[in-house]
């Protein structure tokens, strides 16, 4: 699909999903991001490296980096470490 053709198909997909019409000229710009998987987690020294871009996150206050590039790939992955990564946001802004 080229990026006109997924503009289109966006527009009627936003029009389908709020119920009214869209004409074409509705849209006045769009922008096709392209989306690369993270590397999965067991590729050799992936672990040594989130443990070190942790560790130098951490070190900077009032930071909080999530992600699957550093929680592992997948959901089952990413959104416990959000959340934990949140929580620890959270501690260190009213605790620390």
């Amino acid at each position: 699909m080229s990026d006109d053709e997924a503009a289109d198909f966006a527009r009627r997909e936003a029009a389908a999903l709020l119920g009214v019409a869209l004409a074409p000229e509705a849209v006045s710009a769009s922008h096709r991001g392209r989306f690369v998987q993270s590397q999965p987690a067991s590729i050799i020294g992936a672990g040594e490296r989130r443990t070190s871009a942790r560790a130098a996150i951490r070190a900077v206050p009032g930071v909080a980096v999530v992600g699957a590039w550093l929680a592992g790939t997948g959901l089952a992955q990413v959104i416990p470490d959000a959340r934990d990564e949140a929580d620890r946001m959270r501690r260190a802004l009213l605790w620390e």
